[in-house]
């Protein structure tokens, strides 16, 4: 059965452009520090999914692990920011073989032939939205395995002021959907006064134009 709870559905491009948008960071500055095209940028940014691989290079020249999104709120706070690069295809190998689930019950899953799921455990890297759909499928977060434990690796100032510096990160996002729901509401609020302030209006003309209908008869 699988598990649609296990990880939420993270549009990449659009998360990456909020954070380059807070960080106030060009897309031009953004392709030099990568040392790409702007060209690529553009669909990096209108692409909701990005290969692993990709995201993690990204990650370690912002020097903010980007594999972040991909956390539910009840974890974030028991792992560090600590960005390490793994095999994600010898990790879902590790999986199925850890829930005694075969291949061919994952390809079933996630809707894809046995045969591709022999090429993934091969890879390296693969495409954030079909990990997605292993992650749910084998109950396991794989994004997770991207990350080391702030207890056990982060040994100096610089990793925990990264680990810190990811969750402020995080809270700032959160701070600016927050404040622009408010702003939305307090325009809406603005418009329902009006609303009010004319219809008062309308009621006390329609109480003169009574009185003055009752004074004529």
């Amino acid at each position: 059965m699988v598990n649609n709870n296990i990880i939420p559905d993270i549009n990449v491009g659009e998360s990456l452009k909020k954070w380059l948008k807070i960080h106030n960071i060009t897309r031009q500055q953004f392709a030099d520090a990568m040392g790409i095209y702007t060209s690529k940028v553009s669909r990096l940014l209108s692409n909701p999914t990005i290969d692993t691989e990709e995201l993690y290079n990204i990650s370690k020249v912002l020097q903010v692990n980007f594999f972040e999104l991909f956390w539910s709120d009840t974890v974030i706070d028991e792992f560090g920011n600590t960005l390490q690069s793994i095999h994600i295809g010898q990790n879902i190998e590790k999986q199925l073989k850890a829930t005694d689930m075969t291949q061919a019950k994952l390809a079933e899953l996630i809707g894809v032939q046995r045969t591709e799921i022999v090429r993934l455990i091969k890879k390296q890297s693969i495409d954030s939205g079909r990990l997605t759909a292993i992650s749910r499928a084998l109950n396991h977060n794989f994004f997770l395995d991207f990350y080391g434990d702030i207890e056990g690796v982060a040994t100096d100032w610089a990793v925990k002021a990264g680990y810190y510096m990811g969750k402020y990160n995080k809270l700032l996002l959160e701070y600016e959907d927050v404040n622009r729901q408010l702003l939305d509401s307090r325009t809406e609020a603005d418009k329902l006064k009006q609303e009010v302030a004319k219809l008062k209006s309308e009621i006390n003309d329609l109480r003169e134009e009574n009185s003055k209908l009752k004074s004529a008869s």
